[in-house]
């Protein structure tokens, strides 16, 4: 079994019992070295310093000497603690003062403790401010506040990863998997969020402690769902824990690629079919979700998203497109038991809430002919003083050539790039490409965020795909904020929340200014459309292009990201009532 720092953990806790293994305020050797009442990098006055300082002894330390002291180390002000031991001016000559400002990066400290009895777990507790990279017996251990591994520790002018606590103690918990009565060399960097940063403190106490694991942690021990959707429940670390206690099973799939982590495990099996979607939503973590059927960890079979089209149902929030968070939907099957795992893709703390609830999707995909997040061109046109006009004053027949490159001669589309096409605060997929530029329009000399309001109105867009077999009917999921007019091959192909009677060549024509058939924003969730019979050969380009239309003049945002399928028709015989334009819940 596999330790690994996780967040997602229900009422995670440690053993309160363990041996005290190094007080805080106890005695610490460190270095904040310099030249004259300039600090610099200890590198400068012995080239073997970044990799041999952490264990003097045993790695056979012979740069600049350590100073020794007791008790809470730092310079500056912190909180409303008193410093034991400027690490600045030990002297005690100038108590109060700091390094240079530009000047204040790291430090070193060096101690050493001896347990009584076997170790399987460390718990750090103190004052870290900002960050620190701890290591055992010369080997790096763990870091608390700072950039991942991947970036090296050992440069003086590395920082933390944001402001440490400098009120508040730390309670961090790591595997160690240490043998009784062998002494071990702890040797801490210290980082400052900047080298401008006014003040640095350091207290830790160390412990050895038993991990208990959430109750759910292993595949045996899932947690049943049950009950009338929609159905919630909440991962979350206890308080002070930071995410400790998930593992991996031997055997255990790689939730949606995802190589390392630890996993939660919930089971459902519904009572009635229907299509269902499963989010995992958090602002705190990159969620990592996936749904099974099976009985062993070892020997499991990723649910399908589609009938027929081979989407597995796993997804990683940051991956996901059209919504918050991490989300996968499939059609459920009365009795069937359904396993869902919960995993997080970059080891950060926090809590997310799964929920399973009834869901629309109108497509039967046969085949993914463009993707999500694909690069377009697109055109919001501005005047001289950056006010947004419609591209039809500078060129007399833009609403009836600008679907096509071919004949095309009226003002530049941007360069290709990246779907979410925005601007503004987009709640279902925040990452994109900012299609307002921040350009100035009120003549301020600042950048504003979005077009000025009373003239937010139509943005256009173009992509081409080739697809690779004959098509007969598009269906089109994405996330159009607030309508769209779609258009094949230069032919209008379908409209997405935009009204039947008004007017496509009308730059100010608006989207249908309610919510989508859910119940839902436009923006937090895919809506969906078909074009029918429109019989695409194999090998062929197929130019799309896109009409983007606010619900007013004063929308706050306007977001566009789309997915093409090939799909089957929807049964549209008598007695059906089939509307292409819905918005599926998240």
């Amino acid at each position: 079994m596999k330790f690994r720092s996780l967040s997602l953990i229900p009422l995670c806790v440690f053993s309160a019992s363990g041996e005290l293994l190094k007080e805080a305020e106890t005695s610490w050797d460190y270095l904040l070295y310099s030249v004259g009442e300039t600090p610099v990098d200890p590198a400068a006055a012995d080239a073997d310093f970044h990799t041999t300082w952490q264990d003097p002894v045993g790695l056979g330390y012979d740069g600049p000497a350590f100073s020794t002291g007791e008790g809470y180390f730092g310079y500056g002000e912190i909180g409303n603690r008193t410093i034991d031991v400027n690490i600045w001016n030990p002297d005690g000559l100038r108590a109060t003062d700091s390094p240079p400002d530009g000047q204040r990066h790291t430090c070193y400290f060096v101690s050493s403790f001896t347990p009584t009895e076997a170790v399987s777990y460390l718990k750090f507790s103190g004052i870290i401010d900002d960050g620190v990279v701890i290591y055992l017996d010369g080997a790096e251990l763990t870091r608390i506040n700072m950039l991942p591994k991947e970036l090296s520790p050992d440069a003086w002018l590395v920082g933390s990863d944001g402001n440490g606590s400098e009120s508040s103690s730390v309670q961090h918990y790591v595997e160690a998997n240490l043998p009784a009565g062998v002494p071990v060399v702890i040797g801490v960097s210290l980082h400052n969020s900047s080298g401008g940063s006014s003040d640095l403190g350091f207290e830790l106490e160390i412990e050895s402690t038993e991990l208990a694991v959430p109750a759910n942690d292993a595949f045996a021990d899932a947690i049943e769902l049950s009950g009338v959707l929609p159905i919630t429940t909440t991962a979350t670390t206890d308080d002070g824990i930071g995410g400790s206690g998930a593992t991996r099973e031997a055997g255990e799939p790689e939730h949606a690629g995802v190589v390392d982590g630890g996993s939660l495990w919930w089971t459902w099996t519904p009572t009635e079919s229907g299509r269902v979607s499963v989010t995992a939503t958090s602002g705190d973590v990159n969620a990592v979700l996936a749904v099974y059927t099976g009985s062993a960890v070892d020997d499991l079979t990723i649910v399908n998203r589609y009938e027929n089209l081979a989407v597995p149902a796993s997804s990683v929030e940051d991956d996901e497109a059209f919504y918050e968070g991490a989300r996968v939907e499939f059609d459920a099957v009365a009795g069937t038991t359904y396993r869902i795992a919960l995993d997080d893709a970059d080891g950060d703390t926090g809590e997310s809430d799964l929920t399973i609830d009834a869901t629309i999707n109108p497509l039967d995909p046969i085949a993914e002919i463009f993707p999500a997040r694909s690069d377009w061109t697109f055109l919001l046109l501005v005047d001289g003083t950056n006010q947004p006009i419609d591209p039809e004053t500078v060129d007399v027949d833009f609403d009836a050539t600008w679907q096509t490159t071919a004949g095309y001669d009226g003002p530049a589309f941007s360069a290709a790039s990246p779907a979410l096409l925005k601007y503004g605060s987009i709640d279902g997929d925040p990452t994109g490409t900012d299609i307002w530029g921040d350009l100035d329009h009120d003549g301020d000399g600042n950048d504003d965020s979005a077009p000025p309001e009373g003239l937010r109105y139509a943005t256009y867009f173009r992509t081409s795909f080739t697809p690779t077999s004959s098509v007969k009917h598009l269906g089109f999921e994405g996330l159009f904020d607030d309508g769209a007019i779609i258009y094949i091959n230069g032919v209008e192909a379908d409209r997405i929340n935009v009204d039947d009677l008004v007017d496509a060549t009308d730059w100010q024509i608006f989207a249908n200014d309610t919510e989508g058939e859910q119940g839902q924003n436009t923006e937090e969730g895919a809506q969906y459309g078909i074009a029918y019979d429109q019989n695409l050969p194999a090998g062929v380009p197929v130019e799309i292009a896109v009409s983007l239309h606010n619900s007013s003049a004063n929308s706050s945002d306007m977001a566009l990201d789309m997915r093409v399928y090939a799909i089957n028709a929807p049964d549209t015989g008598p007695g059906t009532d089939f509307e292409v334009s819905l918005v599926a819940r998240p």
